[in-house]
Order: C-alpha cells, then structure tokens, then sequence
C-alpha cells in the first residue's frame, strides 16, 4: 500500500487541491492531519491551528475523496478529536474507508472506545539494537496484541529487516513513515510493508512495478 503524505507531488498540505492530486496518481491511501481549531470544529493541518486561521474543514478533505477508490490515513494530532471524527465518518458512511495512525501508545484503549472498528496503527518505533533479543521482541508482539492494534507507524529510521520480519511472522503490519529519499525506498520496498508514507507517491509506485 502507498500512502500520498500531505503535499505530495509538490502540492500544499492538507488542501483539497492536495488530496485531488493524491488520487489522481493512483495511491492506495491520502493522509490527512486531523485537529480541532479554536471554534471547536474539525479541520487538516500538521501544526496547532491558530485562532483566525484559514484551514481546510475535514468535512470537505473527505469529500474530496469520497467518490474516488482511495482509503483515507487519518493522523490524529489531538485525541480530543475522536468522537466528532467518528460520528463525521458515520456521518459520511466512510468508516470502512479509514485506517488511523499518529495514536500515542497511551492513548490506544481511547481510541479502540472512542473509534470503534477503525483500523489503528500506533506511533511506535521499537529500538533497532532490541528488536532481536527474544524477551524484548515478544514484549512488543504482547503490547500490539493485548491493544487490538493491527500494527505500528513507525519512522522509516527504525525499520530494520529484524522488525520486519518480526511483524510478519506474529500477523502484524508494518507502516513506515516519511520515506523520500530513493535509496530509502528501495530499501524500505525490499522489506515488503504494508504501507509506505511518501510525497513522492509516483516515484515509490515506480520501483514497486520494477
């Protein structure tokens, strides 16, 4: 899977033109940055939004997708979002097309209450010199198992060939964020994820056909 991150293809973030050119190169998921502003209403940015701001409503981002093919990475910036996130995607009739990532360790159980049967993928980078020690490697496996998490968002500078693997073997996904560089995507590619985060959506889906 591929993921467009916001303001790929040298688009702005979180705009609709973004997601519209996300889509049209053909990738699996968009991301979109969820938060509150000022008002109380939900809108996409990756920074807090300031009072008075000129933001894309999420309303409209989902829209903007909705007849298209595409799944929607929602990251959750500020959990308080969730209820009003859930009952929008209901709402929509959209929360079969969501997977959410950017969800704190600490703040799993909220969202498995607060997002009921939404795919989540916790922030989560397991250290890379621990991952191959046995007790260390099967704490992690217990923690993702014990949460309902269908596996991590991780850093593409944590992924190693061991965690990987690791994942894979308990039937847990790998989703590697941001990668942009080629050599770290032919590396990132031949690790086999379930999902990569680019801005370079093309270029990824490229090597992927090679």
């Amino acid at each position: 899977m591929i993921t467009a991150h916001a303001g790929s293809c040298g688009t702005a973030a979180n705009t609709v033109e973004s997601l519209q050119k996300a889509v049209s190169v053909g990738v699996d998921f968009v991301e979109m940055d969820v938060r509150q502003t000022p008002d109380g209403s939900l809108a996409i940015k990756h920074d807090a939004i300031l009072e008075g701001e000129q933001v894309t409503d999420l309303r409209d981002a989902l829209l903007a997708v909705k007849s298209s093919g595409c799944r929607i990475n929602l990251d959750i910036k500020e959990p308080r979002v969730m209820p009003e996130l859930y009952e929008l995607l209901q709402e929509l009739q959209m929360t079969d097309r969501v997977i959410m990532t950017g969800i704190a360790p600490e703040d799993i159980l909220k969202a498995r209450e607060q997002m009921p049967g939404v795919p989540y993928y916790p922030a989560f980078e397991p250290s890379t010199t621990l991952v191959s020690n046995p007790e260390y490697a099967q704490a992690v496996v217990t923690f993702l198992k014990a949460t309902g998490s269908e596996g991590i968002n991780c850093h593409f500078a944590s992924v190693t060939p061991e965690l990987s693997e690791l994942l894979r073997k308990n039937a847990l996904k790998l989703s590697v964020w941001t990668v942009d560089k080629e050599s770290e995507m032919h590396r990132i590619i031949s690790l086999c994820p379930y999902n990569i985060t680019t801005r370079h959506p093309d270029t990824v889906k490229a090597f992927i056909s090679e």
